[in-house]
């Protein structure tokens, strides 16, 4: 690909506000029998940037991809600030688990009606016969105060879990976990919440 265009749109209100003026093309990005390939591919206008490249196959695996949005006031009105995702996916062999890495950090913004800065989330995780099974990390500064995140992420066709939560700012800490059925839609589990004040944890949550 090498070009630019204007206008574009997939009639969806949030996607098409970050596709709003001169997007440019660039690169390569291909699927064929084995599997996807991206050299180099470019999506960008001055709202967001997506990168790729590497392979991605079932019998093997080297692929990046890279987001930036220049403003997350762009699909949230509760928030604002810079973001930058980085993703990887590792296959060595057929048969061997697909190891996952996402990435996500908003060094200065706002939440609400509260400061933001350093803000990261991390998910490694690893996906084999169907099942995802990883760790979710993250940290912020939120009015000053300094949260942290932990938790243990399972999904199948069956069910999405979250075990050992641990989420904690300003004196609140929510532990917990929580499973969800896909085919009914129904939450079991528990979560513990001890706190004087829930408000700076309600901006996050």
């Amino acid at each position: 690909f090498v070009g630019t265009g204007t206008g574009l749109g997939v009639d969806d209100t949030t996607a098409d506000a970050l596709l709003d003026g001169t997007v440019s093309l660039s690169g390569r990005l291909a699927r064929t029998e084995a599997g996807i390939r991206a050299e180099d591919f470019s999506i960008a206008n001055q709202q967001v940037q997506f990168r790729a490249d590497g392979r991605y196959a079932s019998d093997a695996a080297d692929f990046d991809i890279a987001l930036d949005l220049s403003d997350l006031a762009l699909v949230s009105e509760e928030a604002s600030g810079a973001l930058a995702v980085r993703g990887s996916a590792r296959l060595t062999e057929a048969g061997a688990p697909l190891v996952l890495v996402l990435d996500g950090q908003v060094p200065s913004g706002q939440l609400g009606r509260y400061g933001l800065r350093d803000a990261k989330v991390g998910v490694a995780a690893t996906l084999t016969d169907g099942t995802i099974n990883g760790d979710v990390t993250g940290s912020a500064m939120l009015d000053g105060h300094r949260a942290t995140l932990g938790m243990n992420l399972v999904a199948d066709a069956e069910r999405q879990a979250l075990s050992d939560i641990g989420f904690e700012i300003a004196g609140t800490r929510i532990t917990g976990d929580v499973t969800r059925m896909l085919e009914s839609g129904l939450l079991e589990g528990r979560l513990d919440v001890a706190a004087s004040d829930v408000s700076l944890a309600a901006a996050l949550l």
